[in-house]
């Protein structure tokens, strides 16, 4: 029997996936801190999470027969990958669960960032009728700037295409050949602050793209643009934001993400005129979500399945995977280069193996 640790709030309806499974036992205990999750953790098989939960180091070491990881969602960066990979832990997520849903969202937020909707809408309802303080601003033949071009940025670019805008494209794993399929212009961060109208981002929250978007940046940024973060809270650095706002260097912002979440009641964002905020909440219900959530479950209970059935057949042990931590958009699944017809690396048989590449991530990079 395999235990299974849920630590934060997913549905019944979400993991009966594995609630069915035979092998399988489910505990949900969720709001756990992270002494109470080492206390408990070295007892499970596999931890299910979505962003709430931050799997540290300290936590996998305790967790001294955690085999898998699994994350409903898109961005692992709640979970120390290099700490898994030394352990040979396997991390699963959902990479393209979202896609779709996060870039209408951008889209939805850039429109109504152009045409000052949500400042519109309160002024009517509050019964002042003025058609012109809100007129706002065309997308057609305005570049829009994508720093992040993996399946959200590319889905964005498409529809600014579709929108008559130019679109610069940043991302250090983007080539020209893929830029041209695209329609996309090559650019650095650099080009894109320069040239452009409209600038939104679409990378995970690393090092390297925290506050890519700082001081340094606002200072050269071109007049007038707006800029939308519907990816990860801290890309962009929010008092710079505010502060080139108020200078008149940037026309407005529209976020859905924060540095801080939930943001303190005095936020600067949460008054400011011209910045549009939502909560994430749009990315946890809906079909988007039932994907994600099912890629992840349905990989991981194809694990089980796998090792369930050797152990029944006195196989020799499965060793685990390395923690899948592609950094290139192309997929490269652990069964690319089958040593024999029957059987892939790791020993997993082909359905298994078909089910698992099937959810397993290919990029880490698409928020």
């Amino acid at each position: 029997m395999f235990k299974v640790l849920v630590s934060d709030p997913i549905s019944d309806l979400g993991i009966s996936l594995l609630v069915e499974a035979s092998d399988i036992s489910i505990d949900k205990k969720t709001g756990l801190s992270e002494d109470e999750l080492v206390a408990i953790i070295g007892e499970y098989d596999a931890l299910l999470v979505r962003s709430q939960t931050r799997v540290t180091e300290r936590i996998m070491t305790a967790g001294k027969s955690l085999k898998v990881i699994g994350r409903a969602g898109v961005g692992v960066d709640n979970i120390d990958l290099d700490a898994a990979t030394k352990r040979g832990i396997v991390v699963i997520n959902a990479p393209d669960g979202n896609t779709i849903t996060t870039c209408e969202h951008t889209f939805a937020m850039m429109m109504a960032l152009a045409r000052h909707i949500p400042q519109a809408y309160a002024k009517t309802i509050g019964g002042e009728w003025d058609r012109k303080s809100f007129v706002g601003v065309e997308l057609r033949n305005k570049t829009l700037g994508v720093l992040g071009m993996g399946r959200i940025g590319s889905e964005v670019a498409a529809r600014a295409k579709a929108f008559g805008m130019k679109v610069l494209g940043y991302d250090p794993f983007l080539t020209e050949e893929r830029a041209d399929k695209l329609g996309v212009t090559l650019a650095t961060v650099d080009e894109v602050v320069r040239g452009a109208d409209f600038i939104t981002v679409h990378t995970p929250l690393t090092p390297e793209t925290r506050h890519m978007i700082g001081k340094a940046q606002f200072e050269v940024i071109k007049p007038g643009v707006r800029i939308v973060n519907c990816a990860r809270g801290g890309i962009i650095d929010e008092q710079a934001l505010i502060e080139a706002i108020d200078a008149g260097r940037v026309a407005g912002a529209a976020f859905d993400v924060f540095e801080e979440e939930p943001p303190a009641a005095d936020h600067p964002f949460l008054k400011h005129p011209k910045v549009i905020v939502t909560p994430p909440s749009w990315r946890f219900y809906g079909r988007g979500a039932r994907k994600r959530r099912d890629r992840c479950f349905r990989a991981a209970a194809a694990y089980f399945e796998e090792r369930a059935v050797q152990k029944r057949r006195q196989h020799a042990p499965l060793y685990p995977a390395t923690c899948l931590r592609s950094s290139s958009r192309t997929s490269r699944s652990p069964a690319s280069s089958e040593a024999s017809p029957r059987k892939s690396p790791m020993g997993l048989s082909r359905r298994s193996m078909s089910l698992m590449q099937a959810n397993w991530p290919t990029s880490t990079r698409s928020h």
